[in-house]
C-alpha cells in the first residue's frame, strides 16, 4: 500500500535571520508568553567564563557577549532550557520559553527547527523530518507511548469506519474520549460524541505539540484520563515572515501550507491556510480538506497582553469499506470552527490569563445522520511566586457543551442535549532542597449530569546531577460519559457515571552528554 511518506517535497520557502551584536538581551517567558520574573540565566560567551545572571521583574537580563553563546535558563517551578546561539540582535531580546516542571512524562514535538546550531529545548523533536501529514501523525511517530489508528492515504474519517483514534499507554477509549486534545488552550472535541476529529489537526497552523503521558485531569478535567495532546499555533515572528510548503505524490495526493506573520509595533498577527487532497489508493477513497486561521494580538504594556485566534476547516472523506465487501457512496462532510480570546498579565510575583473560547461543528454523513455541536467556556489561571522556592497555581473552568442530532428526511430525532460544568483547581510546587522538587494538585469539578468529582495528584523528583534525575507520581484521571452514550443510538443509558483511573509511575531521566543527545 502506498502511503503519504511517498510524497515528494516540491517547495519549501522560509526565512531566518539574525544580526550579530555584542549586546545579548534575553527575555524568559512561560508557555503563555508571560514573563517569568527573577529567573536564573547562566551564559558562557566565546572566550569567556560562564556568568550567572538574575532576570529582572519583567523577566529580562542582558550582558555584552561575543558569539557563540551557550545559555541555560531556569526558574523555580520550571524546567531548565539550554540553547546555543550563533548570532543575535540586541532588539528585540532573544526569548527563551520555560515549561512547568510538573512531575509528569511529556514530550514536546516541534514542526521544524530552523536554528543555525543544535538547540536542546526539553525533549524537542522535529516533525518535518518524519514526513508527518497531521499533528496526530507526528504524535504517533515521535512519542513512544502513543498509538494512532489509520485508514488510508489521507483522511481519518468519522462515524462507524472512522479511524484516527489515539491511545496513550493503552488508554484512549473507542470512540476516542479518553485522551483530550487542547488546541490553543481550548478543549477540542465533538460535543455529542466526546471525541476529537483528527482530520482538523493539520500542520497548517501548528508550531508545537506537547504530549502528556498519564492523567492530566487536575489541570484539564474530563477526557484527560489517559493524557493530553496540546497543539500550539504558530507564533508571530519578531519580523515579517512568510512560509510556503507544497508536496505532491502518488494517487494525486498533495498538501499545501501557507503562513504569514509578523509584528507592527505592539500589534502582532499570523494568517495561515492549508489544503490537502488525494484520490486514494482504492476506488471511492477520495479526501479533500481545507483550513484557515487568523491570529491577532496586542502588547498593551510590559504587564498586559491580549490575543484572539480563530480557525475554520472543512473536509470531505469517502470510505470504500472492506476490500472483500466494498461499498460506494459512503462519505461524510464536516465543517468545524473555533476561537480563543486571551488576556494575559505579568507582574513581579504573579502571572496568569483569562481565556474565553468556543467551537462549533456541523456533520453530514451519507447514511442520513446529521448533527450540529457547540461548546463555549471560560478558563482563568494565575500563578503566584510565593518565594523563590514555592509556586502556587489556582484556576477555574466553566464550560457548556452539547448538540443536536437527527436523520434525514426527518424520520428520527435524538433531540438537543447540553451539559454544564464548573471546576476549580490548585497546584503547588515546592523546592525544599536545591535538587528536590515536590508537587501536589487538586481539582473539584461539578457537572449538571453527574454531580461532583474530586481529583488529586502528587509527585516528587530528585536530581542527582544536571544529567540524571528520578521522579515519582500518583494521579487520578476521569472521563465523563458522552452525550452519545447517554442519549444517542441503541442502548443509551442516562444513568451512567464518570469513569475513573489511578496512575502510578516512576521515571528515570538520563542525559549523559550534549553530544549523546545530538546524535540520538
Amino acid at each position: 500500500m502506498h502511503t503519504f511518506t511517498h510524497l515528494l517535497p516540491l517547495l519549501a520557502l522560509g526565512s531566518l535571520a539574525a544580526a550579530q551584536s555584542g549586546q545579548l538581551r534575553i527575555r524568559i517567558v512561560d508557555s503563555q508568553s508571560a514573563a517569568i520574573p527573577y529567573a536564573t540565566v547562566r551564559v558562557q560567551c566565546a572566550g569567556s567564563a560562564a556568568i550567572t545572571l538574575t532576570a529582572s521583574a519583567v523577566g529580562e537580563a542582558g550582558l555584552d557577549c561575543r558569539p557563540p553563546a551557550r545559555l541555560a535558563a531556569s526558574a523555580a517551578g520550571f524546567g531548565t532550557v539550554q540553547e546555543t546561539l550563533a548570532s543575535w540582535s540586541d532588539d528585540p531580546p532573544h526569548t527563551v520559553q520555560l515549561d512547568p516542571a510538573m512531575i509528569r512524562n511529556s514530550v514536546d514535538v516541534v514542526v521544524a527547527d530552523n536554528s543555525a546550531v543544535p538547540v536542546i529545548s526539553g525533549d524537542a523533536l522535529a516533525i518535518d523530518s518524519t514526513g508527518a501529514r497531521t499533528a496526530f501523525d507526528a504524535v504517533e511517530r515521535l512519542v513512544p507511548g502513543a498509538f494512532v489508528t489509520h485508514r488510508g492515504v489521507l483522511g481519518y474519517g468519522i462515524s462507524t469506519n472512522g479511524t484516527g483514534e489515539i491511545s496513550i499507554r493503552g488508554v484512549g477509549e473507542s470512540p476516542n474520549a479518553g485522551v483530550l486534545v487542547v488546541v490553543d488552550g481550548r478543549p477540542d472535541f465533538q460535543g455529542e460524541m466526546g471525541h476529537p476529529l483528527p482530520d482538523f489537526f493539520s500542520l497548517s497552523d501548528v508550531s508545537r505539540v506537547s504530549v502528556t503521558e498519564g492523567p492530566a485531569s487536575v489541570l484539564y478535567g474530563s477526557n484527560a484520563m489517559g493524557g493530553v495532546v496540546e497543539i500550539d499555533p504558530i507564533e508571530p515572528s519578531q519580523r515579517n515572515e512568510t512560509r510556503l510548503t507544497a508536496s505532491l505524490g502518488s494517487f494525486v495526493t498533495g498538501q499545501y501550507r501557507l503562513a504569514n506573520g509578523g509584528m507592527l509595533g505592539r500589534l502582532f498577527y499570523n494568517v495561515t491556510a492549508g489544503v490537502s487532497h488525494t484520490d486514494g489508493d482504492r476506488p471511492d477513497s477520495h479526501f479533500r480538506e481545507g483550513d484557515t486561521s487568523l491570529a491577532l494580538g496586542y502588547d498593551f504594556s510590559n504587564h498586559w497582553k491580549a490575543s484572539l485566534d480563530g480557525r475554520y476547516g472543512r473536509f470531505f472523506v469517502e470510505d470504500p469499506g472492506p476490500v472483500g465487501d466494498p461499498s460506494a457512496a459512503n462519505n461524510a462532510t464536516v465543517g468545524r470552527g473555533g476561537f480563543t480570546a486571551n488576556v494575559m498579565d505579568t507582574y513581579a510575583h504573579t502571572y496568569g490569563y483569562i481565556r474565553v473560547y468556543g467551537s462549533y461543528g456541523r456533520n453530514s454523513i451519507s447514511d442520513g445522520f446529521r448533527s450540529t455541536d457547540d461548546a463555549t467556556g471560560v478558563r482563568a489561571a494565575q500563578t503566584f511566586v510565593l518565594n523563590p522556592t514555592l509556586l502556587a497555581d489556582v484556576g477555574t473552568d466553566v464550560m457548556h457543551y452539547g448538540g443536536e442530532a437527527h436523520t434525514v428526511p426527518g424520520t428520527f430525532s435524538w433531540g438537543t442535549h447540553h451539559i454544564d460544568e464548573q471546576a476549580g483547581f490548585a497546584r503547588l510546587q515546592w523546592l525544599p532542597l536545591r535538587r528536590l522538587r515536590l508537587n501536589a494538585g487538586y481539582r473539584y469539578q461539578a457537572n449538571s449530569q453527574f454531580g461532583g468529582i474530586n481529583v488529586p495528584e502528587a509527585g516528587a523528583s530528585f536530581s542527582f546531577s544536571d544529567q540524571y534525575s528520578i521522579g515519582f507520581e500518583a494521579s487520578k484521571g476521569f472521563r465523563n460519559p458522552t452525550l452519545r452514550e447517554l442519549y444517542l443510538f441503541p442502548a443509551p443509558n442516562p444513568n451512567l457515571k464518570p469513569e475513573t483511573m489511578w496512575n502510578y509511575q516512576a521515571t528515570f531521566h538520563a542525559r549523559p552528554s550534549r553530544r549523546f543527545l545530538e546524535e540520538m
